[in-house]
């Protein structure tokens, strides 16, 4: 059962307590609760409204309220997410995709087009480097970067490592992707690769990135944080910016959610609050389908410990590039949200009975 029908599920349950027992202030609150998970919002500020005038001293109603006020001020309108969304679906590419690196995190899906690229460039070092492990065997050369660690988490044999964050030039510990990129490989006409998981900088660095030197990788794997956040006015331009910045000149060609964080629903589509993206340029594919089903049969959840996280059908589109269809969108599934990434998008209510508040701020079950 998806994330959304279980949601559902406890909507029916809560009405019907409410029905048995009676509007008391913390039913009411519960009730609130579920229908912000759902993405109701306009519906849970009234909920919130009717057991906070039950009863003002009921605090759980009362922050709530005050919380859910601030989230409805600055909604972005459905439409927007959902277009946005919309513009996300993965074309077929001609060429197959293969996994490099692990079966779990830190393994990619990529196009197999690899072939004339010498270098790799990958900011970010988690606790494992196999999939620049796995480049070695294609030849491929890997740059890496991050100031929190003393280098590749994995032995390497074919890499370069500078102890410094992707991020603005003239800043203490910091490099721009322009800068970086110019210190090792100048020549223009070389094909590069991108592999970017840097916490949720991903934004202002892809933003300041010159357009002719993103078009220098011929494939870019990005992972995207607190991209549930393109509901929020305050974050969209940021993030849907920055996406749209990279579909000018690349097509989508994969989408994989991370497990690790769970999923926000709005405007009827469920989604990741961390995803992993496939971009191939548009001179490598003409982009004449799209891809009508995921997940792929590489696929792997990140988190083997966690519940799987599908994509919701709204992130795809069935046909050609001039067909659009209007898919399903029951039967979704979510995961166990384990951390918080996006301050922006916490779940900061505090349900009354059902949940409780964890140490950031998430909902917690209890």
């Amino acid at each position: 059962m998806g994330r959304k029908q279980q949601l559902e599920q406890e909507f029916q349950k809560v009405a019907t307590r409410i029905s048995r027992f009676g509007s008391t202030p913390p039913y009411l609150n519960d009730l609130g609760g579920v229908l912000y998970e759902l993405g109701r919002l306009a519906e849970a500020e009234k909920v919130f409204e009717a057991a906070f005038k039950l009863d003002p001293t009921f605090e759980p109603a009362k922050n709530n309220l005050a919380i859910i006020r601030q989230e409805v001020a600055h909604l972005m309108p459905a439409q927007s997410v959902r277009d946005l969304v919309e513009r996300l679906a993965p074309i077929k590419t001609a060429r197959e995709l293969i996994r490099v690196g692990p079966r779990n995190d830190g393994g990619y899906l990529v196009p197999d087009d690899l072939e004339g690229i010498q270098y790799c460039f990958s900011p970010g070092v988690g606790p494992s480097s196999s999939f620049e492990k796995a480049l070695e065997a294609y030849g491929i050369h890997s740059f890496l970067a991050d100031a929190s660690v003393e280098g590749p988490a994995t032995e390497l044999k074919n890499f370069t490592f500078d102890k410094l964050f992707l991020g603005t030039d003239g800043e203490p510990d910091q490099i721009s992707l322009a800068s970086w990129v110019a210190r090792y490989v100048p020549d223009a006409s070389t094909d590069l690769l991108l592999q970017m998981d840097i916490e949720g900088a991903e934004y202002p660095v892809l933003r300041d990135a010159p357009p002719e030197l993103l078009r220098r990788f011929r494939i870019m794997i990005v992972e995207f944080h607190g991209v549930a956040s393109i509901r929020d006015a305050r974050r969209h331009p940021e993030v849907g910016g920055t996406i749209n910045k990279l579909l000018e000149d690349f097509h989508v060609v994969h989408i994989h959610p991370n497990n690790c964080c769970g999923s926000l629903i709005y405007a009827d589509v469920e989604i990741p609050r961390v995803m992993e993206v496939t971009f191939l340029r548009k001179d490598r594919d003409p982009g004449a389908a799209y891809v009508n089903a995921l997940p792929h049969p590489l696929d792997a959840d990140c988190v083997p410990g966690n519940p799987t996280l599908p994509l919701d059908p709204a992130f795809l589109r069935v046909g050609d590039r001039q067909r659009r269809s209007s898919p399903s969108r029951e039967g979704i599934g979510g995961c166990a949200r384990t951390r918080t990434v996006d301050p922006l998008i916490k779940s900061q209510l505090l349900y009354h009975l059902s949940y409780a508040p964890g140490p950031g701020g998430e909902i917690q079950r209890v």
